[in-house]
């Protein structure tokens, strides 16, 4: 657990409504809805985030959204040993896609272990605040950034994968996600905060109406597990839904190939695009543009049922069409 000495900026747990409240009134922060931003407010559900992480003193921890660090805070104190109250948290701010003392910079901070958390931000002044609780550890680096403009690829760097945590507005919950699943040679599992809806998207198995283009992308990638759900309550200030904690780890063998990964886009946007269509007929739309021929004998090629709507499918067989359109593009190019 996070250490709560008198030397910390704000006595009490980050997750006490009335600490959040102090450090927004001292920083005169105003909190803006476009954001989505509500902060953790129930130490069970913070413990439970933490501990489905995995992380270990030798882990590397990427954080989005920090926010006021109540996360940041939990896994800091897991991977680093706090350093002296003395030595403050000066100069680890940065703009620019690489935080100081991250592993793309080769830096390494004062009397630390491989650890590291590095702590993506939008907001300055909730910055300033992240700043302040994180003070006392060596081993936090913030990112002032939009995580949409930020170059995974360049952040998510060092000899070690990397475990990732967010806590995801709904606006731009499956941006995010899809731009994770193009990184995830360079993941180790995922932690996530998601409204419940979204969650449950995810995690819908064949047959569900909730399955969608997004439990498909997801789960042909990723193993998904259900952590917790998260009431509205346990948030300050308080949402109008509910939200979900899940944990996605990377497959030790992948589905897809590389060569399969277009056409495999192809066919869950044609057929979750014109989702209340027969499987037939939703091929025969944008973006494969499939004659009604060509999409009978893809669908007699991989035993699927053309009546079938796309989400009675299993993610198998989506991947299975993705092979067959590769291989037939391939011949054809």
């Amino acid at each position: 657990m996070a250490d709560e000495s008198a030397g910390s900026p704000c006595p009490g747990r980050l997750t006490s409504p009335s600490v959040i409240a102090r450090l927004l009134k001292q920083k005169d922060v105003r909190l803006r809805r476009r954001l989505g931003q509500h902060f953790l407010a129930d130490q069970n559900i913070a413990d439970k985030v933490v501990e489905a992480c995995r992380a270990t003193p030798s882990s590397q921890v990427f954080e989005i959204g920090a926010g006021i660090g109540t996360l940041t805070v939990e896994l800091a104190s897991l991977t680093l040993r706090p350093r002296p109250p003395e030595g403050g948290g000066q100069a680890r701010q940065k703009s620019g896609g690489q935080a100081q003392g991250s592993p793309a910079s080769g830096g390494q901070a004062s009397g630390s272990r491989a650890g590291r958390v590095v702590a993506v931000e939008i907001d300055q002044a909730l910055c300033a605040i992240l700043e302040a609780t994180t003070a006392q550890f060596a081993n936090v680096a913030i990112l002032r950034e939009d995580i949409m403009k930020l170059r995974l690829e360049q952040a998510l760097v060092g000899r070690q994968k990397w475990i990732v945590v967010a806590d995801l507005p709904y606006y731009i919950t499956t941006p995010v996600i899809f731009r994770l699943l193009e990184n995830l040679r360079r993941i180790r599992l995922m932690v996530l905060v998601v409204q419940k809806e979204v969650g449950e998207r995810i995690e819908a198995r064949p047959g569900d109406r909730r399955r969608g283009a997004l439990s498909v992308a997801v789960q042909a990638r990723c193993s998904v597990e259900r952590i917790c759900v998260v009431p509205s309550t346990c948030f300050f200030p308080r949402p109008g839904v509910d939200s979900m904690t899940i944990r996605l780890t990377p497959l030790r063998r992948p589905m897809l190939q590389g060569a399969d990964e277009a056409a495999f886009r192809c066919l869950v946007q044609a057929s979750f695009g014109r989702r209340r269509k027969m499987l037939l007929n939703a091929l025969q739309g944008p973006p494969l543009d499939l004659s009604r021929q060509q999409a009978a004998q893809l669908l007699a090629a991989c035993s699927i049922d053309g009546t079938s709507r796309a989400e009675a499918l299993d993610t198998k067989d989506f991947v299975a069409m993705a092979r067959s359109v590769a291989r037939v593009k391939g011949e054809q190019g």
